[in-house]
């Protein structure tokens, strides 16, 4: 035996080296989680850009049946003023403009720039906004639980007896 001893198995000759290695592997993850988090940016704000994009290409077809019920309102409007009914218009009128101001509204303002209106909206009077929302979610839960109209079978040509209701 020469005068040399080995370092025990499963020890390590040199202690600073596991420092190192340490240091050198927390590096890397970091550097992976920061490429991975600016990852996750790049693509939500492609995701964002592209959703935007497409809501505001589609956002006329939305304004389309608006100003149909705006032209019908108006022409309601008109053929009641031209009768004799004493039924006031007025208010009828200031709801065919306030329809008018909001598609015009929808059409020329950008979805992003209308997202950010209604996000002011919301914080100027929440408690106005949770109203209107919960108005809005009982009516659709109603219409959507409503039963449907049964419309009335005729009897067919073959002598068959009506089986509907009236």
């Amino acid at each position: 035996m020469t005068g040399t001893t080995a370092a025990p198995t499963g020890t390590l000759a040199n202690p600073s080296s596991s420092t190192t290695g340490d240091s050198s592997t927390k590096d890397k993850a970091a550097s992976v989680a920061a490429d991975a988090k600016d990852k996750v940016v790049e693509t939500t704000s492609k995701v964002r850009t592209q959703a935007l994009d497409m809501a505001d290409q589609r956002k006329g077809k939305l304004v389309e049946p608006a100003r149909s019920v705006v032209d019908q309102t108006k022409r309601f409007v008109r053929e009641l003023d031209e009768s004799d009914t004493p039924i006031p218009t007025g208010m009828l009128e200031t709801a065919v403009r306030e329809m008018e101001e909001v598609a015009e509204y929808v059409q020329s303002t950008p979805v992003e720039e209308m997202l950010d209106d209604l996000s002011l909206r919301v914080r100027k009077a929440p408690f106005t906004f949770l109203g209107v929302a919960f108005a809005a979610g009982f009516l659709a839960s109603r219409l959507l639980k409503a039963e449907p109209v049964e419309t009335p079978q005729l009897p067919s040509s073959t002598g068959g007896t009506y089986s509907g209701s009236f």
